[in-house]
């Protein structure tokens, strides 16, 4: 859940993270990123259900942020 900004953002940051899958991909890579720093430096535990728990924050974030993306995109194109 830890991602869920992120989730959000991402679609309105990066053009080409249009769909859920991308913005997962990317949140899942984030995770999996705070996951080994916590193991390598031992500041925290490697957690499986933390990795699962903060993608899962992601794609609820993508299922708002994707479709805001798209109606702001399609927005500007107008103009």
């Amino acid at each position: 859940m830890l991602l869920f900004p992120l989730g959000i953002a991402v679609p309105l940051w990066i053009k080409k993270a249009d769909n859920v899958k991308k913005v997962a991909l990317i949140g899942g890579a984030v995770s999996l990123f705070i996951e080994v720093t916590q193991l390598i430096t031992t500041r925290g535990y490697f957690e499986i259900d933390d990795l699962f728990h903060n993608t899962l924050g992601a794609v609820m974030g993508a299922l708002i942020g994707c479709p805001l993306a798209k109606r702001i995109y399609s927005k500007k194109n107008i103009k």
